[in-house]
């Protein structure tokens, strides 16, 4: 869905409110919606406005809110790092994600590729036991790995 423009304005002429069966006459407030079409570039048009009155705006919002209850975002247990594990680790995973560039960017037809891969292979599983006494080993790391 679209992200709505709306406008509060003065009713130049009488239209019906989107949310009561009671129209909006002209010369009270008015809630404007318009809907914006994406279309193609240069050949952009308002897609759909609807009208309300103000409260029945308010009102619709309120309706949507109570049939969608608000749910705490709860998030596990902040890690309790003391400040020297702390920079510790982020120096492992730095060191792990160089591990990774300079693996990813060996040459497919140099002769040692493999030799290389197996040492690059092995540093970054030690850099992984290192970081699995502090904080733990990230689960991508994983993927990485295997």
């Amino acid at each position: 869905m679209t992200i709505p423009n709306v406008l509060f304005n003065w009713c130049t002429k009488r239209t019906h409110c989107a949310w009561c069966p009671n129209p909006v006459e002209q010369g009270t407030p008015v809630v404007k919606v318009f809907f914006w079409n994406k279309g193609e570039d240069g050949n952009r048009k308002w897609n759909r406005q609807m009208c309300y009155h103000p409260q029945c705006y308010v009102d619709q919002a309120m309706d949507y809110l109570n049939r969608n209850p608000y749910v705490p975002h709860e998030r596990g247990p902040k890690p309790t790092l003391s400040e020297e594990d702390r920079i510790k680790r982020t120096m492992l995973l730095r060191r792990f994600h160089s591990i990774q560039q300079r693996r990813n960017k060996l040459n497919g037809d140099y002769p040692d590729k493999l030799l290389e891969e197996a040492k690059l292979d092995r540093q970054a599983l030690e850099v992984a036991m290192g970081i699995a006494k502090v904080g733990g080993i990230p689960p991508k790391w994983v993927e990485k790995l295997g």
